[in-house]
């Protein structure tokens, strides 16, 4: 089972798309896009965009240092 994250919102859809292309760029860059994936979907509510992140083993526990660097050099991590 895999476990969907919010990580940010644009108003405009293309905005949303451009930002999920630079994460999956920055996990491609990493490799870990067998553990991660990234969508793009309305936010329930809301007329704006949410740019998800999907972790697909769940099971593995929390991200460890390595992939939180990978997101926090995207610039969507803290």
């Amino acid at each position: 089972m895999s476990a969907r994250a919010f990580v940010l919102s644009r108003e405009d859809r293309a905005d949303a798309s451009a930002e999920l292309h630079r994460l999956a760029a920055a996990l491609r860059r990493a490799g870990m896009t067998s553990r991660y994936g990234v969508s793009v979907h309305k936010v329930p509510g809301r007329g704006a965009w949410g740019i998800y992140v999907t972790d697909r083993t769940p099971e593995l526990g929390p991200p460890d240092a390595w992939a939180r660097a990978v997101f926090q050099s995207s610039g969507l991590a803290a």
